[in-house]
């Protein structure tokens, strides 16, 4: 499977039900599956100590067995360790000055603005600053001075999810559509369409740069570039029967700052990168996704 070490996110819980089924459940998905891979008397042992919120270092390698199954799922955290110096791609920063900078003065260098211009963005953005505690992210993944990179993404994917749940309003715009008559309906469906159909439509030149960078991840890079191409076209066609086109249709502000962040990333560092496909790609975790 792989040699990472597990350990679950905060808010699981682990139930297990009759008829040798078992839940692992967090406020955003729950992941349902047979007992019969796992050792009964172990996962009544887990189930209490999750639960209980008793789980210690001696329990990693029960933990980590346990979670390793789930591993493509959103549950836990990929704990720190020493990786063998040989044979690993190297990275270098390309300028630490951005470390120092604001989020404005960040966005502002990468548009190539000036604050005043960046201002209409910042009207519609729910805050000005970064929320994430960046600082804990860094210290849990950390190992003799260096950042294990699985172990940062683990951080940030369960960030995200937090992030999602406590501010998304996704669907309640989609709610809010749903109750327009048909006129308006047609025009609001046919707005969200052209920025999915924006993104689409720039996601090869947002990638790209990634593949400069990719090192010996670059054939995932491409694979994953093959599979997004072409989706501006669908996205064109749904215009079309909506009785429109992408040039009628204005892209927000927004819209068009995300894809220019993007290619940004993509360029610059591997990890943040890997970061942006995987909140790009993780749905909201909704009952039914938008």
């Amino acid at each position: 499977m792989n040699d990472f070490i597990y350990w679950p996110y905060d808010e699981v819980s682990l139930d297990i039900k009759t008829q040798g089924k078992l839940v692992v459940k967090t406020p955003w998905m729950e992941a349902t599956t047979s007992s019969l891979p796992f050792d009964v008397f172990g996962l009544s042992e887990l189930s209490r100590k999750l639960n209980e919120n008793d789980l210690s270092h001696d329990d990693i390698g029960m933990v980590s067995d346990f979670f390793s199954y789930f591993h493509q799922y959103p549950l836990a955290y990929v704990l720190p360790t020493n990786k063998t110096s040989s044979g690993l791609d190297t990275h270098a920063i390309k300028d630490s000055s951005i470390l120092q900078m604001s989020f404005e003065d960040l966005l502002c260098s990468i548009l190539n603005v000036n604050k005043g211009e960046i201002e209409s963005l910042f009207a519609v953005l729910p805050r000005r600053d970064f929320a994430w505690d960046t600082e804990a992210a860094i210290n849990f993944a950390g190992v003799d001075d260096r950042v294990h990179p699985e172990s940062l993404l683990s951080v940030a994917r369960r960030y995200h999810i937090l992030e999602l749940m406590a501010n998304d309003s996704g669907s309640d715009v989609f709610n809010n559509i749903r109750k327009e008559g048909e006129e308006q309906f047609r025009t609001s469906i046919a707005r969200v369409v052209r920025q999915n159909h924006y993104v689409t439509e720039h996601c090869m030149a947002s990638l790209r740069p990634a593949l400069c960078i990719a090192g010996q991840a670059l054939p995932m890079v491409e694979d994953f570039m093959q599979a997004e191409r072409g989706h501006d076209k669908i996205l064109k066609k749904a215009l079309f029967f909506l009785g429109t086109t992408p040039e009628e249709i204005e892209v927000s502000l927004q819209t068009r700052v995300l894809m220019a962040v993007l290619g940004y990333v993509a360029g610059r560092n591997f990890l943040a990168f890997a970061m942006a496909v995987d909140a790009f790609e993780r749905n909201n975790f909704a009952e039914i996704d938008p």
